[in-house]
């Protein structure tokens, strides 16, 4: 008899049609996010649309996961993860959420070009 080991320990060598289609529909999402995140990069007439376009998007998956994964916590094993696991991932997030309040409401200046300060001060 042959012994396999999994690539992370307590990880299931055979995982449900299920958890591979929410591993296949998350990773659509982190795709789709990725568009706007590269298009905010590059300095450009459309930069500050894009980049205030691309931080409300991901604040708001922030302020709907932070709640969400508190709430589990609070639920135990019954969620299927670790409480105190479920805890750091929501302590993980606020500081992003965080910035983008911060840049998107006390200081949007942030989302213009780098280039046009420069621009202004010539």
């Amino acid at each position: 008899m042959e012994h396999r080991r999994s690539a992370a320990p307590g990880a299931a060598a055979n995982p449900s049609p299920s958890t591979l289609t929410l591993v296949q529909v998350f990773g659509g999402f982190i795709v789709a996010l990725t568009v706007p995140l590269v298009m905010a990069v590059p300095d450009g007439s459309h930069t500050a649309v894009v980049r205030k376009v691309t931080y409300y998007t991901l604040g708001v998956a922030e302020l709907v996961l932070i709640p969400l994964l508190l709430v589990k916590s609070r639920e135990g094993v019954s969620s299927g993860f670790a409480p105190e696991k479920l805890a750091v991932s929501a302590g993980v997030l606020m500081p992003f959420l965080l910035f983008r309040g911060y840049a998107l409401f006390a200081n949007p200046k942030l989302m213009q070009p780098e280039n046009e300060g420069k621009a202004k001060e010539k």
